[in-house]
């Protein structure tokens, strides 16, 4: 599959928000990544299993965590080189371990229209990790 055009949506850091981090993580940082992507984009390996998905997901997979760490190195630079680990999920990851529907927010089917119309005055967007 070719590269899909992704934009990076956000980069997070906890450690940047918890004063207490690098008393108990000295030295040790961490960031999320969120983007956009489509469900259509993983749809021929809809109903696969976990690790059984095939080497052309594992690939595309590759492909899509390089272009992210990509943008990550062009928005902070600093990191290049430092980063020890990281870990991509696709939508097929949030419907495979959340149970959610096409891996919408929630597990629930999003609807669109609602954007459409001008009535909201202030708009909260929240993101959540779990931590284990």
């Amino acid at each position: 599959m070719a590269l899909v055009n992704l934009t990076l949506s956000i980069i997070l850091s906890r450690c940047t928000k918890d004063p207490t981090w690098p008393k108990r993580l000295p030295g040790v940082s961490n960031c999320i990544l969120i983007s956009d992507g489509r469900y259509d984009w993983f749809k021929k390996w809809a109903g696969t299993k976990v690790h059984e998905r095939g080497q052309d997901y594992e690939d595309f997979k590759n492909q899509l965590t390089k272009h992210l760490l990509d943008i990550l190195y062009e928005t902070v630079p600093q990191v290049k080189d430092k980063v020890e680990f990281y870990h991509l999920g696709t939508p097929l990851t949030e419907v495979s371990y959340l149970g959610s529907w096409k891996a919408a927010s929630y597990g629930t089917k999003c609807d669109t229209e609602i954007f459409t119309k001008k009535v909201f005055k202030t708009v909260y967007i929240v993101f959540t990790s779990i931590v284990i």
